[in-house]
Order: structure tokens, then sequence, then C-alpha cells
């Protein structure tokens, strides 16, 4: 997934790999053309700002966030919503100084943690004056709650700090601890503070909870996408599809692999795997389907013409999965087996051995191949005779390949030069294999030999 950063009048196309959720804070981790890594802050859904740093300070905010935080991959739904197609402005440091500075004369809670985010760049000790400033200003104007709240934003901050915490315990905050016994209160009374608390220990339940009663649909997405990394719950799904049905189908596709690569297990439920196999490929719905954990019933119309249309390098690594084959064939009639298996066998009949091939087929269903164990059985038998390579072209095309029937058309003619009907064939084989240069020259060649016959 890409997203641009605007610097200096220039426009910088990043790459997303990771998005990190941690308390109210979202962090979107990308990276340029020449792999320098930029991490994306927001509040909420709100973006702040963004930092070019090749490695983070340890024990500071970011750091935490990374290593504490819900993470999810770069290719999901909820990012695409978050980021929405936008040009993000990327100020200087001296800049972002200047910006937190305007808001230093109102206190605001939401300010100063959200200034604390960027102790990366900014002085640490600048931002614990925000907090004791901010705090000062509450307790002044007669807000004693909000200031209270200051003191534990600053103790989450940096936990072994002084002022907060000989503050804390000084009479004049004592009747607010009490408030803080009650869950139910507290995410009124301090919804930061009971957010944080979600986190340490990890509750994913109370967090969910939590931010459905917030409204917070973007956080809601990124835990539910989250959970569906580790397990499957139909809620986190529901919440889930309603951000993918807002993706282009090729971004659908791409978010669904990685879950699944991720998460192998969400293919024992159905309704995960009806979608990525609504939005497959068909040489991806050719590897979903035979892995050997796939619990469901195949579509065995759908499963035939996904075959006809893979990639010979998926049907050969088919050979492999012999196994899963003879089970996905086991009750289909004679039909419908010969069109799974013989794309199969014609896109390994120029690397195998028709001897391999024939012992590869051995264990299915005789009755049903017993044409296709023919045919191989006379390729192997008319590959290095000279008298029949008319016969041999013909074998092959009735496994569909142009490129051996060809071969086979040229030998005929270095011996018979004047096999019209040879001659005739290879010209129209060459015409349908878009060598049409080819084809040519032996269009003249053809008219040549009629000339003179």
């Amino acid at each position: 997934m890409q997203c641009k950063l605007k610097s200096h009048n220039e426009v910088i196309s990043l790459t997303v790999s990771r998005l990190f959720l941690y308390h109210q804070c979202k962090l979107v981790l990308a990276q340029d053309y020449e792999g320098s890594k930029y991490f994306l802050v927001f509040h909420k859904d709100q973006f702040i700002h963004a930092l070019k740093l090749d490695k983070l300070k340890p024990h500071h905010f970011l750091d935490r966030a990374r290593r504490a935080g819900l993470s999810i991959p770069g290719n999901q739904p909820v990012i695409r919503a978050l980021l929405n197609q936008k040009t993000f402005n990327h100020l200087s440091i001296n800049q972002l100084k200047h910006k937190f500075k305007l808001h230093q004369g109102n206190p605001n809670i939401d300010q100063v943690i959200i200034q604390s985010y960027f102790d990366q760049v900014l002085p640490t000790n600048d931002i614990v004056h925000a907090f004791k400033q901010c705090f000062l200003a509450y307790r002044r104007n007669g807000n004693m709650q909000k200031a209270y709240q200051v003191l534990l934003a600053l103790k989450v901050y940096q936990p072994d700090n002084s002022f907060a915490k000989d503050m804390l315990t000084s009479v004049d905050f004592q009747r607010y601890h009490h408030d803080y016994t009650d869950p139910n209160q507290l995410k009124f009374i301090d919804p930061y503070f009971y957010e944080q608390q979600c986190y340490h220990p990890l509750n994913i339940d109370q967090l969910s909870h939590f931010l459905k009663e917030q409204n917070r649909q973007i956080d809601l997405a990124i835990l539910a996408t989250y959970r569906l990394t580790t397990t499957f719950s139909s809620d986190s799904w529901e919440i889930y599809q309603s951000f993918l049905n807002l993706c282009p189908s090729n971004q659908q596709l791409i978010a669904l692999a990685q879950l699944l690569k991720l998460n192998p297990s969400l293919l024992q439920h159905d309704i995960f795997a009806k979608a990525i196999l609504a939005r497959s490929s068909a040489d991806q719905y050719v590897k979903i389907v035979t892995r050997r954990q796939y619990p469901h019933p195949i579509d065995n119309e759908a499963f035939v013409e996904a075959i006809a249309q893979a990639s010979p390098t998926t049907k050969r690594a088919l050979l492999a999965k012999q196994e899963r084959l003879i089970a996905i064939t086991k009750s289909l009639s004679a039909h419908d087996i010969e069109q799974i298996i013989k794309p199969i066998l014609a896109s390994a009949l120029e690397s195998e051995s028709m001897d391999s091939l024939m012992d590869w087929l051995e264990p299915f269903d005789q009755q049903s191949l017993l044409k296709l164990h023919h045919i191989l059985a006379k390729i192997k038998q008319l590959k290095d005779d000279p008298d029949h390579q008319l016969e041999l072209a013909d074998l092959y095309l009735s496994f569909n390949q142009l490129e051996p029937a060809i071969n086979c058309l040229k030998w005929e003619l270095e011996l018979n030069p004047a096999n019209e009907k040879a001659l005739k064939q290879l010209i129209t084989l060459l015409k349908q294999d878009n060598k049409n240069h080819e084809a040519d020259a032996y269009q003249e060649q053809l008219i040549q030999l009629t000339k003179y016959h």
C-alpha cells in the first residue's frame, strides 16, 4: 500500500509496511524507494506529523508503541481507510516545536499527550515541563479533576516522575483516588487512563467494548484485523469485511492473502474460504483448494475452470500434491477427472519423463484415466522415432502442447521437405503460437512447393 508525504514542495511516495495502535496513537511505518523509514503519527484518526528515523530510541514513546501496541501488516483495508489517499505534510522539527508552542497558552491535556509522542526528537524535559504547565493551569482555573488527570498522564508517560508521585499523594487529590477504583466509572471520568489500563496488561475484550462505546470505528477495525491474524471470530470478521468491501477488488485479495499467510487456520472457516476464493485468480484458487488442510467441499466446475486457466508453473506444482488430488477426484465422473488431470500432465510433458508421469497416474482411478495413460505410453514409444513425427505431433496437440508439436513437424520437414500436410499444419500452429514471421517463411516454402508440383 502506498501513501504520499509532502516535504519542501516535494511529494514523496512511501510504501506502508505496518501499523501500530497504542493508546490513542496510531503509528504507520513506511519506507521510501531508498529504504529510508518514516513514522506517520496519528492521534486517534488525526494526522499529526511524520518523522524520518533510521531507528527508534529505546524506552521512548514510539518505541513503546512499536513493542507493546497492536500491530497489523501494511496492506490491510483499515490502513487504506485511515490514510484515505491523502497527501500528508511533513514539518521540520522547528515547525513541530512551534506548532506545540502555539497551544501552550491554553491548558489542553490532549495536546500535551500528543506532544509526548514525539520524545524521539523533542527534549524529554520540555515534554515534562508541558505536562506540569498544563497541570498548573487546570489547578489555577479550579479544575482539579482535569489537573488530576494530567498528573496520571504524566505518570503513565514517565512512571518515576517525582513531581507526579508527590502531587498524587497530596491531600488535594486524595478524594479522586476512589473514583479510579471502579472501571465502569473510570472510562467516563478519564477515558485516556482507562484505555491505557487496557494495554497493561493487554485486555482485548475490555479494549473492544471501550472502543465500541467511544464509536472509534477505525480503531475497532484495527483491533478486528489484529485478532484475525491469530484467531477467527464472527464479530471481528464482520467489522473487517465492512472495511474490506470498500477497497478495490485487487486490494481485497492482497489483504486476504496477507491475513491467510499470517493465520492459515482462517481457511477452516467457510465464510473466510468463500471470501478469498471469490476474489482469487486461477492460480490462487488452485493453490488454496489443494492445500492439505482445506476442509470444505470443492465446486467441481469452478475447480476444473481454474485448472484450465492456471499457469504451467502452478499446474506442475500439483504433481507434488498427488494425495490431495486423489481425494478431490475420488467421487468425480471420468470426464471431470480427465479435465483436472490432463492439464497437469500437459504442463509436465517437457520437464518430466513419460515413465514418471505414468507412475504418477497409477494411484488414480485407472478406468477414468486409461486414455491419458495410453497417450503417454504412445508418446514415449514415438518420441525418438523419425518416421512417426506427424503422429507424435498429433499426440502432443491432444494435450494442447504447441511447442513440442511444432518441433515434431519441423523434424518431419527436415526429413521430408515435400510433405505438404506437415507444412500446412506447421504454418497453422506457428500462427496460433503468434510466430507470424516464421509462419510467413514456411508459407513461402509451401508456395514454392505447390508451384513446382
